[in-house]
């Protein structure tokens, strides 16, 4: 790699002439022609230059004066007070000195290009084009951005200088190769990062190798993260990412290392050296699933992994590098699995543990209401294999004592020993969970490297599973002979009381590119229909690309009581959620953050949770990255990422509470009101909302769908429900209140809020708030049956919710009830009167009366106390009134 320096002459380069090796050419002064420049840099110097190639980095590093580059209409001043002429040029390297910025204007034209800025203050607009500008040297927290009037403003914090960017798809940041998405700017959802949890650089070599994807040359080993676990390891009652870490996979190095621990503290995720210090050292997780350990009923993980080796030696005994079976428990755990498990078929000596397993999973598998596990165990090995049963997957059945029995039936070796499924076949995913309601979870099991790779599930008999009783599940979009069953999950996605099923799908053709989500919708026995097609939006987005996204999870993104699914776009890493609308009818969001992969940086979402309890989703990437092609090492960082706000279920996304609707879901109304969207088909409303509000609430349409989670606001709200007061039972004995509807098995969760407006009838909750001031001033000054008039109360309310002071309402009541001017003896007869439901002594006129009549207090400092007074609250039986409610009338 050289330098090709021209004279002080006016020189003809020619670039095919050029020596071998050259990667720049500066050509000193002079009125200089270049042709034929190819992949080249050129130094911009002083004179009238015409330069002509491909792909040319044209730098402008030295010059005296503010440069202009129009690469539309091919020139540029030079920036020593001449013109250059310019074609083929795709990358512009502004003015390179901190100490003596220069400032500097770049337009670009219809092609890609990148823009280098060091320092200044600097216009750029590339056109049209897919184009970058790339801060050097330059970290992204020592700047500021934000767009305003369509510029994209970078300002750097230190020296104040400015860039204003237009007409440009990317910015990054090097050397962190942090890269912003213009279009970050503009999303209506996107999510900011908050923190660099953690970050290791790693010098560890390979050699080269081969496999699948291709040869592999010489450098540092790759960094990846697998089996993501969303788990309260110190119990603070807030998630906690635990990450095993796949350290040079198929590099043949011993790659035994940590899981990672990020831990939530201080409101964010951290790395603390304590918690870390417990982690398994193992050689990473290809599968992690939760399991409640008896008899302590506590949570923890079990994890699973496969020989990580290449070529020959994969699966030999040669140099075992052992793949385990590994739990991961709590910090206070004093658990000792290895006094809990029986001697497992495919383990030796020195590793007790040791296991070859891509898939695993737990559930109940013989109905004793304990959590087993069942190991896919996929590999026979004649040197290690000690029985006939070595080498078949195997469940390990939990006692009530934590112990745990080891069980292996026949259908178990043929599912997953490699190749007896199917020739060739490997398993690659098991799952556990009840498909038929029956209190026995069922397996289902999925393979791929292939062909005939139909997922199954095999119905449990008491316990026992077999061919016989097996349900074929539908085949991906990509067919039973290219197909790999990559990943399954359950829930009730619908609430029709029994789990359905979602499945993550990649081709074995082209290896591993593409990936989509298959939702499965059980009918109850456990067939299942593939729903796919009705996820509005674009359900098969990642199909057919490049790679596949290691990480997918259910998880209730928005706080609606309904599961979703979330994992990220496999070209950028930016999160891809399927937002569930309670009916199992998805819609696809994408989320868009000021971090994102481009052009096959080693970025990705890796988990999402509410790592600060704060309500609002975080999520968490993973990027592996060096700084160049020729690194020897790699830095490995950890990422967290916050929404700019809650995400809500009302349009755009807006929180329901907030727009007065509390619990209304925009998706679900639409979806399940035909008449509705037709309106806005129509043009008539602009939202399902605004046609709730206008015919659909009066005409009791359902808001949203059952078993909805509902928040309210930090106003007064009111829950709308379609059906009669006594078609539901109100529990509020707790702090959040169980609705449920008599008819069904459908209940709504609910959260801060004060009133329910059934279809006949409107009851205030809020004892502790305005209605319990309505009721307290009305039993003082009108008595309890006058308390209890839905008419008074309605009034009372409207005036309280409205921003009336209590203590102006009172006054506006007893001027009301007592005229302008009463003696303070039928003051007091009458809040005594109504507060203790009986006259008053004389005593307590004349001792009373006086303070009113000698001006010591007013009439509604007395009512006022007399209302707060506990009689009189108990003679309006207000802790009563706290459990059912009181009925008003708007």
């Amino acid at each position: 790699m050289s330098t090709f320096f021209g004279t002080n002459e006016n020189d003809n380069i020619d670039g095919a002439s050029l020596p071998a090796g050259t990667f720049k050419v500066d050509p000193k002064q002079g009125n200089d022609t270049l042709i034929n420049i190819n992949s080249v840099e050129v130094v911009a110097s002083p004179g009238s230059d015409d330069i002509s190639g491909n792909d040319i980095r044209y730098l402008l590093w030295y010059a005296k004066e503010p440069p202009v580059v129009d690469l539309s209409q091919g020139y540029a001043q030079d920036g020593f007070g001449f013109r250059d002429t310019l074609s083929g040029i795709t990358t512009v390297q502004l003015p390179s000195t901190a100490s003596n910025p220069v400032d500097a204007t770049v337009i670009g034209s219809d092609s890609d290009e990148t823009v280098y800025v060091f320092a200044g203050n600097n216009k750029i607009d590339l056109g049209n084009g897919t184009d970058k500008v790339l801060f050097y040297n330059s970290k992204s927290t020592d700047y500021e951005l934000e767009k305003k009037n369509g510029v994209i403003l970078v300002k750097n914090l230190e020296t104040e200088s400015l860039t204003e960017i237009t007409g440009t798809e990317f910015i990054e940041f090097r050397p962190e190769k942090r890269i912003i998405d213009a279009n970050y700017f503009d999303s209506a959802v996107r999510a900011n990062l908050s923190n660099i949890i953690y970050s290791f650089t790693d010098t560890t070599q390979h050699e080269g190798f081969d496999n699948n994807y291709g040869y592999t040359s010489p450098g540092p080993i790759n960094w990846a993260t697998t089996a993501i676990m969303n788990f309260d390891i110190d119990q603070d009652e807030i998630a906690d990412v635990i990450v095993p870490m796949f350290k040079g996979y198929q590099t043949n190095i011993d790659n035994r290392t940590p899981f990672i621990a990020l831990t939530s503290k201080n409101g964010t995720l951290e790395f603390d050296q304590s918690v870390n210090s417990l982690m398994p050292i193992t050689n990473a997780a290809r599968r992690a699933e939760p399991i409640v350990l008896e008899p302590s009923k506590e949570l923890a993980y079990v994890t699973v992994n496969h020989d990580m080796r290449n070529g020959s030696i994969r699966f030999s005994t040669e140099n075992p590098l052992p793949s385990e079976l590994t739990f991961v428990t709590t910090t206070g755990s004093k658990l000792n699995i290895d006094l809990k498990l029986p001697p497992l078929p495919n383990a030796y000596d020195a590793f007790p543990r040791a296991v070859n397993a891509h898939a695993l999973a737990t559930g109940d598998m013989n109905g004793d209401g304990l959590d087993d596990i069942f190991v896919g165990h996929q590999m026979y090995n004649q040197a290690l294999n000690k029985t006939p049963q070595d080498g078949s997957g195997y469940a390990l059945l939990q006692n009530k004592d934590g112990t745990f029995t080891l069980d292996i039936q026949p259908v178990f070796k043929k599912i997953t020993l490699t190749g007896q499924w199917a020739d060739d076949v490997n398993l690659l995913d098991l799952h556990l969970t009840d498909v038929n309601n029956d209190g026995y979870d069922d397996l289902i099991a999925g393979w791929g490297h292939g062909k005939n790779t139909s997922s199954f599930v095999f119905l449990s008999n008491s316990g026992s599973y077999s061919e016989a009783k097996k349900i074929a599940l539908p085949n991906s979009i990509y067919g039973e002979n290219n197909q790999l069953h990559l990943k399954t999950l359950s829930s009730d996605l619908d609430h029709d009381g029994d789990n359905d099923l979602v499945i993550q799908w990649s081709r074995f053709d082209p290896y591993y590119s593409g990936n989509y989500i298959q939702v499965l919708q059980n009918d109850g026995e456990g067939n299942f229909t593939d729903i796919t097609d009705k996820i509005s939006g674009s359900p098969y987005l990642d199909a057919y690309a490049k790679s596949y996204v290691e990480h997918w999870q259910l998880i209730d993104v928005n706080n609606d009581g309904h599961m979703d699914i979330a994992g990220s776009i496999v070209a950028t890493s930016e999160p891809l959620i399927f937002l569930n609308d309670g009916k199992a009818r998805f819609e696809t969001l994408t989320v868009s953050t000021d971090w994102t992969k481009y052009s096959g940086s080693g970025l990705n979402t890796i988990a999402f949770g509410d790592y600060d309890n704060d309500d609002i989703l975080e999520l968490v990437k993973f990027t592996h990255s060096k700084e160049t092609a020729l690194s020897k090492s790699s830095t490995n960082s950890f990422l967290l990422f916050e929404l700019s706000g809650s995400l809500g279920t009302g349009p755009n996304y807006a929180n329901s509470a907030t727009l007065k609707v509390p619990g209304f879901n925009e998706k679900y109304y639409l979806n399940t009101h035909p008449t509705a969207s037709e309106a806005l088909e129509f043009g008539t409303y602009s939202s399902g909302l605004k046609h709730y509000l206008a015919e659909g609430k009066k005409a009791g349409l359902s808001a949203f769908a059952p078993f909805t989670r509902i928040s309210g606001s930090s106003d007064v709200d009111v829950l709308t429900l379609p059906k009669k007061s006594t078609d539901y039972l109100v529990d509020t004995s707790q702090e959040t209140w169980a609705i449920t509807e008599k008819l069904s098995t459908a209940q709504y969760s609910v959260t801060d809020i004060e009133r329910v407006a059934f279809s006949d009838k409107n009851f205030a909750y809020d004892i502790s708030g305005n209605a319990g001031k309505t009721l307290k001033l009305l039993g003082a000054l009108a008595g309890k049956e006058a308390a209890m008039n839905k008419n008074y109360i309605g009034e009372g309310l409207k005036l309280l919710d409205a921003g009336m002071p209590y203590e102006r309402l009172m006054e506006l009541a007893v001027n009301a009830i007592l005229g302008t001017n009463p003696t303070g003896s039928e003051v007091v007869a009458l809040l005594y009167r109504n507060a203790a439901g009986v006259e008053a002594p004389q005593a307590v006129l004349d001792d009373y009366g006086i303070l009113i009549d000698s001006g010591a207090t007013t009439v509604s400092q007395l009512a006022m106390s007399v209302a707060e007074h506990s009689i009189n609250e108990s003679n309006l039986d207000l802790v009563g009134l706290s459990t059912t409610g009181v009925e008003y009338l708007l």
